[in-house]
């Protein structure tokens, strides 16, 4: 008997229900471990996610995986809606997916949280959630279906208790609140103006840092990422963006380049204790105020 997700085709030639290509002629590992029942189907797609788990985004082409190309141009099909609808459940009961993300559709409720999620949807350093969730006694992950989950309510305890005592996190609020109308903006931008952004892994290079030291820098509000679709799912910033935080800070792996250029060509080095604005602790790498610097040697 023919399953309730996986429809069968008349093709003439004796083959059964299951045995031929669901659709599109394509076979992959993943349709083809999927059960044809709704229990066995949910259960795969609890597995996939497991083995997919962590991504730094959580959409389907992510978490799903090659799952996602057999379904994605057959979603207009009856059987094949229901089927993304289950996927679009299983990820939001099990990921830290909420209102705005999108799997096949709108997710409607969030459930879980990372440090990352929360410090987004509260505009709150993730080395400041980080900081607090370790010191919680109440940091429960029941209902947790992944490491590093949590449900929200505990966040949303940490952002009262945060709020409440003003933990110097007002400017820190207005650096998330600024970067992500630069997000917005500069995704705008890049529709229009391709030319006006940089991959990610060409930024981290102008910024003369590592590419996890930009995602951290992103974490606690001072690089805007953004997400460009086309030529295919990647990660842009905008040379703007660029341009402006190498006039603001220089990161430590750059100052030790100019100051040891300057003392191998037999200049004065001059003694000076440099305090980094962006600490080492919070992102990977120490980044020090340009301007002080620069007039400092």
């Amino acid at each position: 008997m023919c399953g309730v997700l996986i429809p069968c085709r008349n093709t003439g030639d004796g083959s059964s229900c299951g045995e031929e290509p669901p659709f599109n002629g394509k076979i992959n590992d993943g349709f083809n471990r999927i059960a044809a029942s709704e229990d066995e189907f949910r259960n795969e797609l609890q597995n996939v996610i497991v083995r997919n788990y962590p991504r730094r985004t959580f959409n389907a082409f992510t978490v799903f995986a090659d799952l996602t190309y057999e379904f994605i141009y057959d979603l207009h099909k009856p059987e094949f809606a229901k089927a993304a609808n289950i996927m679009r459940e299983v990820a939001s009961e099990m990921l830290p997916l909420g209102p705005g993300d999108d799997l096949f559709g709108p997710v409607t409720e969030r459930r879980f949280h990372t440090a990352k999620t929360a410090a987004r949807e509260y505009e709150i350093p993730v080395s400041l959630v980080n900081t607090v969730s370790r010191n919680d006694s109440n940091s429960s992950q029941n209902g947790r279906a992944l490491p590093m989950l949590y449900h929200k309510s505990f966040f949303e305890d940490i952002n009262r208790r945060l709020s409440a005592n003003g933990v110097g996190i007002t400017a820190a609020k207005r650096r998330f609140k600024d970067m992500i109308e630069r997000e917005r903006a500069s995704a705008e931008i890049a529709i229009s103006e391709p030319g006006e952004s940089l991959p990610l892994h060409v930024a981290s290079g102008e910024l003369k840092t590592s590419y996890g030291v930009v995602w951290s820098l992103a974490d606690e509000g001072y690089l805007a990422i953004f997400a460009a679709d086309k030529p295919k799912p990647h990660w842009r910033i905008s040379k703007a963006d660029i341009a402006a935080f190498r006039h603001r800070y220089i990161s430590g792996v750059e100052l030790r380049q100019l100051l040891g250029r300057r003392k191998s060509k037999g200049g004065l080095l001059p003694e000076h204790d440099f305090t980094p604005i962006i600490r080492r602790s919070d992102v990977g790498e120490d980044f020090f105020s340009r301007p002080e610097t620069m007039r400092a040697i």
